[in-house]
């Protein structure tokens, strides 16, 4: 749980090395999801628990990517005269 908040806090300060991190490491998770899905039928509260996980790991990961790097690149007001 650390290691994540470690990260996060990587992010918010701005490293974009840390994002390409996070997305081999959701790689690496989804590689699990026969194994997820098996304990799905074996223990179905701990699968969906998994399968939550998973999910919300996946938008995070869209999220993080779509959001720009600073908030000084919003578009320039236009102006009405």
């Amino acid at each position: 749980m650390l290691f994540i908040l470690g990260l996060g806090y990587l992010v918010r300060q701005g490293f974009d090395w840390v994002k390409y991190l996070l997305l081999v490491l959701t790689i690496l998770g989804l590689i699990s999801i026969p194994v997820t899905l098996m304990n799905l039928g074996q223990r179905p509260i701990v699968g969906l628990i998994n399968v939550a996980q998973t999910v919300l790991q996946v938008w995070a990961m869209i999220i993080l990517f779509k959001i720009p790097k600073t908030a000084d690149q919003r578009p320039a007001e236009t102006k009405t005269e």
